[in-house]
């Protein structure tokens, strides 16, 4: 609609200025329904006729050219587009009412890398939590801090100064506790709280030791209490025959601690992965193999390496041994030094050690809860895993790029009918996995895991492991575009992957609302291994 002056003036009025909905006769003709405005105008016909008398075609009048009101040179113009500006302003910071219980109150998703300072400092909280959970409450901590971290970053707003603190209020998850942060981080750069965690010896002392490959929280308390504060102390005491019950993973993690705490960049794990992927198409010709993890969602560099095997030809299952026989195929080149797991095909453990089979369940229960938080980790089996075919390998291999360097790989075939399942699961991140699990089950009542999108009921969602009933359960989809579909969501790109709050509904194109997690809810969370 187009107004006329009369409109314009009426707006004036009153010493504060406020929009009113135009009437139709504040309007010009040709912009509404003519019955309309013959119902709203007033009747002017025994004085002579009047402006409504005639209908009008829009055609009539001059074409209508939409520009913002900032960029208009009119002083009348300017003053109501700086009164809206004002009165949106003062509703956004003062706004109130609470928030629903439990529900997450996202704002719009744009703008993405916003406040990067910020996200980085609650992600670090996050992190030193994760990587020595002391206690209970450790694992909450390190849930909490990462999903504030993601969310921060998908605010539509900077938050460059205290004034705009108050706007966070009615976001849900920022409570007094991350706004104070958030206002230190302000005013000094840092967070005492990071400090204090980096400094406190006893928890220093055991991420080191949670830091060895295969050590999780518990044994690491242990070695610290038996006077192991170091990985140069630990490294005495095997040297002195003290620790020679330590598992043979262990010691392959304390011999390579630094190499594997070293990040690589996305030059080596290409050279890595494409060593690999040549080996296994001599092994399995046709095989289509794909690095994973943090290198197929765009980070700088990476933690360990992730290769995700499939083959057109075996839909429903594996072909058997094949995993195997490219790893003794990779021992025989010089390019795997060391077998963490055993799979079938391996002949033996390249390292001469009694190994543990992929097929253990224990193997991953045991190793879920150790390597959960150990950076780029990225084992990823459930225990549902063996029923399906797919296999997962995970080893030592030598750096083609850094000479002496031992570089964590994981290996993983999974059935052809799984590959968009597996290649999403396998990308991460573990908070962008999460969300997406829980929106599944949440809010589509389904269970979404890396062998596919199972309606909640079936035997596979209810742990039961029959692989005939297993059969035909997942909903289908050849792509990871079509598991976005199927949920009602967007599409994300890997690269977009990055928080809990990145994920979008399709019919309001905003962040979803997903019930997140109470404390007692993330305890049984973190039994889950998810991609970081």
């Amino acid at each position: 609609r187009t107004v006329t002056p009369a409109w314009i003036l009426a707006q004036f009025k009153h010493s504060s200025f406020r929009h009113q909905e135009p009437t139709l006769d504040q309007c010009w003709t040709g912009l509404a329904h003519p019955s309309q405005k013959r119902k709203a105008a007033p009747d002017t016909r025994n004085k002579g006729g009047g402006w409504i008398q005639k209908s009008r075609n829009l055609h009539e009048f001059a074409p209508v050219t939409v520009v913002k009101a900032s960029s208009v040179d009119n002083p009348m113009i300017l003053r109501i587009h700086q009164a809206k500006k004002k009165r949106i302003q003062s509703q956004q910071s003062s706004s109130s009412g609470g928030d629903s219980v439990g529900v997450v109150k996202n704002p719009p998703l744009c703008n993405r890398g916003r406040n990067e300072g910020i996200s980085n400092m609650l992600k670090q909280l996050s992190n030193l939590h994760l990587e020595c959970p002391l206690g209970t409450m450790d694992h909450w901590r390190a849930y909490h801090y990462g999903l504030m971290a993601g969310r921060v970053k998908q605010l539509d707003f900077e938050i460059v100064d205290e004034r705009v603190l108050p706007r966070l209020q009615h976001i849900q998850g920022f409570g007094d506790s991350i706004r104070n942060k958030i206002k230190e981080y302000l005013q000094t750069g840092t967070c005492q709280k990071i400090k204090e965690l980096e400094r406190d010896p006893y928890r220093k002392a055991v991420q080191s030791m949670i830091k060895i490959w295969s050590i999780g929280p518990i044994k690491g308390k242990e070695l610290v209490e038996l006077g192991y504060r170091t990985i140069r102390d630990v490294r005495k005491g095997l040297s002195r025959g003290e620790l020679d019950g330590l598992s043979a993973n262990a010691k392959i993690g304390i011999d390579c601690y630094e190499d594997f705490e070293e990040r690589m960049s996305r030059s080596e794990v290409s050279q890595i992965g494409d060593i690999v992927i040549r080996t296994c198409r001599q092994v399995l010709p046709g095989a289509e193999a794909t690095i994973m993890g943090s290198y197929r969602r765009g980070l700088p560099n990476c933690g360990d390496i992730d290769v995700l095997i499939l083959h057109p030809d075996f839909v429903e299952t594996t072909p058997k041994g094949a995993l195997g026989r490219l790893i003794r195929m990779l021992h025989q080149s010089g390019h795997m030094l060391h077998d963490l797991t055993s799979v079938d095909g391996m002949t033996a453990g390249g390292n001469g050690t009694e190994l543990q089979s992929e097929s253990d369940d224990s193997v991953f229960h045991s190793r879920s809860s150790e390597i959960e938080g150990q950076g780029e980790t990225s084992m990823g089996l459930q225990k549902y895993g063996h029923y399906h075919g797919s296999s997962s390998y995970m080893g030592v291999f030598a750096s083609p790029t850094d000479a002496g360097k031992r570089r964590r790989i994981d290996i993983k075939i999974y059935p052809y009918q799984e590959r968009a399942f597996a290649s999403m699961y396998f990308t991460g991140n573990g908070d962008f996995n999460r969300s997406m699990r829980l929106w599944s089950s949440k809010a589509r009542g389904m269970t979404l895991n890396d062998h596919g999108l199972f309606p909640n009921g079936t035997d596979f969602a209810n742990g039961k492991e029959s692989v005939d009933k297993l059969k035909g359960a997942s909903l289908p989809a050849a792509t990871e575009e079509d598991i976005f579909e199927l949920l009602g969501l967007e599409y994300r790109a890997p690269s977009e992957r990055d928080s809990f709050d990145a994920i979008v509904e399709k019919s309001t194109s905003q962040p979803v609302a997903i019930v997140e997690l109470d404390k007692g809810e993330i305890h049984h969370e973190m039994k889950h291994i998810w991609i970081d």
